[in-house]
């Protein structure tokens, strides 16, 4: 095996048929003890644990949480699979409790409070951020963490048919833990009625790249991994509806593969939705959206297919974009958004287009272009129908030829140099929020004591893709016009792309006084930005986004100097 290059131990590539051929999904889970119990607040929460043999005769006692409304009217059963690093934000869990869910979160990588315990033997699949356990394949996918947590997910959903006689749950991936969602959905299983994917669409293994770019070379483990592991291995074999929800700049789940997971899927339907430029959260839309197309699937009502989006350039080198979606319900809004020149997701400027209708459900759209030729454009469309669910078109991507002069309507010319001016209101940047679900948007212009506006988040951190390519050089600064009600110490982070494609964070954090209902102009140069290990920032043209983390500071102005 050396002579062709392999390791000595050379991985075996698995499919999913043969890693789950001899997995019984009827086999009951043991010792069921409810641990906790407590009532309060309108919500039932207990705590549960069981016991089962996963891999090799070795045995886990698994905690698997229950919320659930106090007056017992549950409307359906959700099996949450949370992301390997924590538990579900309370925010989450009573809004849909407040919907009338139950509720069951199981702790697959042991980072709850009362943690899932694992023997000495699976001890890698206890979550560690210093690890990367979590994406390493040493012999076959049945000794992977995906595999184990599944094994573990599977077993849940017979706690569940155990405990509570219930028979069709939803199953719920969040973040980069949706990869195990759909392992679990896309292999043998049982009661499994429909899947949900909130901030995550699987892909884990490749959050950092997109299909319009070379994803590196296969080698013997990464040809291992996607054939047994990741969850284009396992989507085709999905066999109730799936609906997906994120942000269009997800960290953890890349929007420009739902199209991929789209054609992959064989047997069933997939919906999906996102909210433009937001991170790792979804929007009370979104929500909506979700509980909508939940609502719909139990009741029977009929739920439309996506939209579609055209990119096309007319005789006289007019860029339009053409939309059409299900006729089937009546539309309440239709939207638009595109952004220019960006390969990464995650840092995408998003601009919003106007909108005219052709017919019933035909629109098109002729966007503004940048002063600057673009070279390439993306798009997506966004239909919101009066029941309240909104679809999303697939992320479109268009080259522009080299001797296209486009004949659309430009920008007006305004100094590259300003990032923002209160005159542009909310319309620039975005809460960079760090749970699950912001139920209620907290970007607002409000008053100083003094009686001067500004924009703030108040406590979440704010972020901007708006910045001109090419305009920062090593002797810039950024001037930040900031007012503070107390001496606070503000954070601000520089997103960079890298030649790799992934993003790079660098930061510099400043302390300023208390400026008494005034704003005060702080300049962060760029020469202070420091990565993780303290190098600076190379090529500042690979600068798209910034960070400015400082609870309830507002912010007047921001310009390059």
């Amino acid at each position: 095996m050396e002579n062709v290059g392999f390791r000595k131990k050379s991985r075996r590539v698995l499919i999913p048929k043969m890693i789950w051929e001899d997995f019984d999904i009827d086999v009951e889970v043991t010792d069921i003890k409810e641990v906790y119990i407590e009532g309060k607040d309108n919500i039932h929460h207990s705590l549960y644990r069981f016991n089962t043999v996963v891999k090799e005769s070795e045995a886990v006692d698994v905690s698997i949480y229950l919320y659930e409304p106090l007056d017992g009217n549950i409307v359906d059963t959700l099996l949450i699979v949370p992301e390997y690093h924590r538990m579900p934000t309370m925010e989450l869990i009573n809004a849909f409790i407040e919907d009338g869910y139950r509720i069951l979160v199981v702790d697959i990588a042991a980072s709850s409070n009362y943690p899932t315990v694992y023997p000495q033997a699976l001890h890698y699949c206890i979550y560690d951020e210093k690890s990367d356990n979590l994406y390493k394949l040493e012999k076959t996918a049945k000794d992977t963490c995906q595999y184990v947590y599944s094994c573990i997910v599977k077993r849940a959903i017979k706690f569940i048919e155990q405990q509570f006689e219930v028979r069709d749950i939803v199953l719920v991936g969040i973040g980069t833990a949706s990869d195990v969602a759909i392992q679990v959905a896309g292999s043998p299983n049982k009661n499994i009625k429909a899947l949900v994917c909130l901030n995550g669409c699987g892909y884990g293994e490749m959050q950092d790249t997109t299909k319009f770019l070379s994803e590196g070379p296969y080698d013997e483990e990464k040809i291992a991994w996607l054939s047994g592991v990741s969850a284009a291995a396992y989507v085709k074999n999905i066999d109730v509806p799936v609906f997906i929800a994120l942000g269009s700049n997800s960290r953890k789940g890349n929007i420009d593969k739902l199209e991929s997971i789209r054609k992959l899927l064989v047997e069933s339907t997939l919906n999906y939705t996102y909210c433009p430029g937001i991170s790792d959260f979804i929007t009370p839309k979104v929500y909506t959206s979700v509980t909508t197309w939940l609502n719909g699937l139990r009741s029977g009502a009929y739920l439309p297919e996506n939209p579609e989006i055209d990119i096309r350039i007319n005789k006289e080198n007019k860029l339009y974009f053409d939309i059409t979606c299900d006729p089937g319900l009546i539309v309440d809004q239709v939207q638009v958004f595109y952004s220019f020149d960006e390969k990464n997701n995650q840092v995408r400027d998003w601009r919003m287009g106007k909108v005219d209708t052709v017919s019933h459900n035909e629109y098109v759209c002729a966007p503004k272009l940048e002063a600057e030729k673009c070279k390439e454009i993306y798009a997506f469309a966004s239909i919101t129908y009066v029941t309240g669910l909104t679809l999303n078109s697939k992320i479109l991507k268009k080259d522009i030829p080299e001797n296209c002069e486009l004949t659309n309507s430009k920008d007006q010319e305004i100094d590259s140099t300003i990032i923002y001016q209160l005159s542009e209101s909310t319309s620039t940047f975005v809460e960079d929020y760090n749970g699950d679900i912001l139920l209620k948007r907290t970007l607002k212009i409000v008053k100083s004591s003094r009686g001067l506006k500004g924009i703030t988040a108040g406590e979440i951190p704010m972020k901007t893709y708006k910045l001109k390519k090419n305009i920062l050089d090593l002797n810039s600064s950024i001037q930040i016009n900031i007012c503070s009600a107390k001496d606070i110490d503000v954070k601000v982070t520089l997103l960079c792309t890298t030649e790799q494609n992934t993003i790079k964070k660098y930061y510099v954090t400043k302390q300023i006084q208390e400026t008494f209902g005034f704003f005060y102009n702080y300049l962060f140069t760029l020469k202070e930005f420091k990565d993780e290990k303290m190098m600076s920032i190379k090529d500042p043209s690979q600068v798209r986004a910034i960070v400015i983390d400082a609870p309830n500071i507002l912010v007047g102005n921001m310009i390059i100097l």
